[in-house]
């Protein structure tokens, strides 16, 4: 998770959907459960942008844009691919870095 600041407010609470600029989940089971109910329950929510790191297909799915019904905004980034935080865009990391290393190709 990527909080707001101040980060002390936290010793006094735990984290709320309003506090949250990021959350992500790393998954190799429960791909459609991630993307379909938890998806739409962090929408509800108001979570601003949810990222599934899908260890089995070596992608990213985000979204982004909640609404009363689920993400407005969906995208799938393979492998090769860089992604950034609305709230942070000139911050991107690759997807790979959040995989396990390919073995070298000959």
């Amino acid at each position: 998770m990527l909080l707001r600041m101040p980060f002390a407010l936290y010793r006094e609470r735990l984290p709320r959907p309003a506090d949250v600029l990021l959350l992500i989940e790393v998954s190799q089971t429960a791909r459609s459960y991630l993307r379909g109910a938890k998806a739409r329950t962090y929408a509800e929510a108001g979570v601003p942008e949810f990222w599934v790191v899908d260890l089995v297909q070596e992608e990213v799915a985000a979204f982004r844009e909640p609404q009363a019904d689920g993400f407005g905004y969906q995208e799938v980034l393979n492998r090769n691919a860089r992604i950034a935080p609305a709230a942070f865009p000139d911050a991107s990391i690759g997807v790979a870095d959040f995989l396990e290393p390919t073995a070298p190709t000959r």
